[in-house]
C-alpha cells in the first residue's frame, strides 16, 4: 500500500522524537484506544508518511512531557482493561 507499511507488528518499538526528547513505546500502546488520533498515526496504515527526524525516528512537535503523561495514561489503560476486576480492586491504577 502506498502510504502503509506491509510489515506492521503490534510488537513493535516505535522510536519517537517529541520536542528533542526520544521515546521508545510499543505499537500496540499507541494504537490501544480504537478511533483516537494516535491509533490513526501508528496504526501502519500512514506508516510510509509519519514525519521522521534525521536518524528515521516519528518525528512530533508536541510538549515531551505532555506526551510522556499521554504515554503513561495509555499504559495504565492498557494495564487495566486486561487485569481481572478481582486484581484491579487491590491495586491502585490511578496516576500518583
Amino acid at each position: 500500500e502506498q502510504n502503509g507499511g506491509f510489515l506492521i507488528n503490534d510488537n513493535d518499538i516505535i522510536k519517537i522524537n517529541v520536542g528533542g526528547k526520544y521515546h521508545s513505546v510499543r505499537r500496540e500502546t499507541l494504537s490501544f484506544v480504537k478511533g483516537s488520533r494516535l491509533e490513526a498515526l501508528f496504526s501502519g496504515r500512514w506508516e510510509n508518511r509519519l514525519l521522521r527526524d534525521e536518524d528515521g525516528n516519528v518525528f512530533m512537535d508536541l510538549n515531551p512531557e505532555s506526551f510522556k503523561d499521554v504515554v503513561d495514561y495509555l499504559y495504565r489503560f492498557k494495564l487495566s482493561s486486561l487485569l481481572p476486576a478481582s486484581i484491579k480492586s487491590c491495586i491502585n491504577l490511578e496516576s500518583d
